[in-house]
């Protein structure tokens, strides 16, 4: 059974008009006389403990003050500062404690980084002085990896800003349920809020005394839902751990290999030199100026301004349409031909009816042009059916006049007569263009034709 720590009780704050949470700052007293450096610390619930004095920071050359918001996430402390008035005195580094409501009140992680962003924007455009501090992980609450994604988009966010992130994950071990407190989510005032104390004092002595510059994001090994609702299925067994090779080496190596087998394959058939260069540039997307491995390299090119000015973008953009029509088009056929060997009947009367509501659609849209589309089919339809019948009458003729047999005659008669019902085109062979073409399919009785065609 899991033993957690200790926490005051909840005082009750005044509601903040600005947000409609519960609000308080609160700064140190004889701020101005004192020579200690001033760091303000903006954050959540997880301030409370500091703000109404149940644990005290270290000591030493630094005075703290609080700004919390219990209850509110990036957009609520957004708010807050860009509202809040100035200090007594102007803080020589803010702190921010990153916002871990946005777990539950964000749909997905990309809109949490879009407002953790807005909310360092924020912040920078008030304090140029300025770093942020990770979440201490949730006991519980929320699925770990959920958790650590989120913990790696802000990271991210924060990179691309040049903020200064300080990472909280090694100093909160779950297995240590001490640090929290009974909900599982706030941390314990005797356990886990010195640890966060400490951490704070050490994070503004390295931004005020040994600048560093923000730590690059690292690969996650995790693999992570999008959203939470992702998560419902997830428990502390299905947790995955880290493997010893990251994800970006597993599919280098498993590219390698199917490259390797590929092109012995396609040495042995006798594969033209174009053909197997054609493979390799396509499996092998690597970036002409970063020299980085991409999975879809467009992706990569269209954020990439450097990037872009080594290659021709219309003309990637127009395969990657002409890719996406060709797979839509194969999705559709492969559909089309399972439901038309699952239940025939139903499968062309479906199609009829489609037919029939896209043509009163198009005659309601365009009238007009609908009409006389259909007319110029329809003119086109009877010149060839004009033409066949002439050419059928012409050879007819010839044949009575060699006094063809009636076998032979039929036997003629019929292989001339192979004119679609749907496209009017006259073909050798009828039923090997109706396997190929699924709409002229509808109209024909195919285990029919396929059995006189066996006879």
């Amino acid at each position: 059974m899991a033993v957690y720590g200790m926490r005051h009780k909840v005082l009750q704050w005044p509601l903040s008009q600005i947000s409609g949470y519960a609000h308080k700052t609160v700064y140190p007293d004889k701020m101005q006389s004192n020579e200690k450096e001033f760091v303000l610390v903006i954050g959540d619930s997880h301030l409370r403990s500091f703000v109404d004095g149940y644990v005290a920071m270290p000591e030493g050359r630094f005075s703290f003050g609080f700004m919390s918001t219990p209850g509110g996430d990036a957009d609520a402390l957004r708010r807050e500062i860009c509202h809040a008035d100035d200090p007594p005195l102007t803080p020589d580094v803010v702190c921010l404690l990153a916002p871990s409501n946005n777990l539950t009140s964000s749909p997905t992680i990309e809109m949490a980084a879009k407002d953790f962003t807005s909310l360092l924007q924020a912040a920078l455009y008030r304090w140029p002085k300025f770093f942020v501090l990770d979440f201490p992980i949730r006991h519980g609450d929320i699925p770990l990896e959920y958790q650590l994604r989120l913990k790696k988009e802000y990271h991210r966010v924060a990179a691309q800003l040049n903020v200064c992130y300080f990472s909280t994950e090694a100093f909160f071990p779950l297995r240590n349920s001490q640090l929290w407190c009974q909900d599982g989510v706030h941390l314990s005032d005797d356990y886990g809020m010195d640890i966060l104390a400490n951490l704070i004092w050490q994070a503004s002595y390295s931004v005020l005394h040994m600048p560093v510059d923000p730590v690059p994001v690292k690969q996650n090994h995790y693999k992570v839902p999008v959203s939470l609702k992702d998560t419902s299925n997830l428990n502390d067994g299905n947790i995955k751990t880290k493997s010893p090779m990251t994800m970006a080496e597993v599919k280098r190596k498993e590219l390698s290999l199917n490259n390797l087998s590929l092109c012995k394959k396609r040495k042995e058939d006798h594969t033209t030199d174009s053909q197997l260069d054609q493979y390799t540039e396509m499996t092998n997307k690597v970036c002409k100026s970063c020299q980085k491995k991409f999975r879809n390299l467009l992706m990569h090119l269209e954020k990439s301004k450097a990037c872009q000015s080594h290659y021709n973008m219309d003309s990637l953009r127009q395969q990657a349409r002409e890719k996406r029509k060709s797979k839509h088009s194969e999705a559709q056929a492969t559909y089309r031909r399972k439901q038309l060997q699952q239940d025939p009947v139903a499968y062309r009367k479906k199609h009829a009816m489609e037919q029939a509501a896209t043509r009163k659609k198009k005659l309601e849209t365009d009238p007009i042009g609908t009409r006389a589309k259909h007319a110029k089919v329809q003119a086109a339809s009877t010149k060839k059916r004009k033409e066949l019948s002439s050419d059928n009458l012409d050879v007819l003729n010839k044949v009575k006049e060699d006094h063809t047999t009636d076998s032979l005659f039929d036997q003629h008669t019929e292989s001339m007569h192979d004119v679609c019902k749907i496209c009017q085109k006259q073909f050798r062979n009828l039923v090997k263009h109706l396997q190929k073409s699924e709409v002229c399919q509808i109209h024909y009785n195919m285990d029919s034709l396929q059995e006189q065609a066996r006879d």
